[in-house]
């Protein structure tokens, strides 16, 4: 029996110091991690955080696109806009026009008018 409860005192300590080990390893590596979390760049970014500078030009760029787009855009309907009112002066006189050759027709095919 003395050796049994030999042994077990020996894996109950082996054990506890397993876990008491385990434990400060676990500690170790957060406290790591927090270091390492902390770390920043020249631009004061930090680390972890993948910043792509060619991402951040290329929407910048896209935003200069887009804003020429939209001045397109406010040109076009600018000249569409005029072009529906000269069409309307136009489609005026045109109307004019037709009922003036009308009048016109009208006169010429009497046969009362010499």
């Amino acid at each position: 029996m003395e050796w049994t409860s030999a042994l077990f005192e020996w894996v109950v300590g082996v054990g506890l110091t397993t876990v008491v080990a385990g434990l400060f390893t676990i500690y170790f590596k957060v406290k790591d991690l927090h270091q390492w979390h902390d770390k920043e760049d020249d631009a004061g970014v930090k680390v972890w955080y993948t910043r792509n500078q060619g991402m951040e030009e290329l929407l910048g760029r896209m935003v200069g696109i887009m804003e020429r787009v939209d001045r397109r855009e406010e040109r076009a309907l600018l000249i569409q806009n005029e072009n529906i009112k000269v069409m309307s002066e136009h489609t005026v006189a045109l109307t004019k026009l037709v009922a003036v050759v009308e009048a016109l027709a009208i006169i010429t095919t009497r046969k009362d008018v010499k």
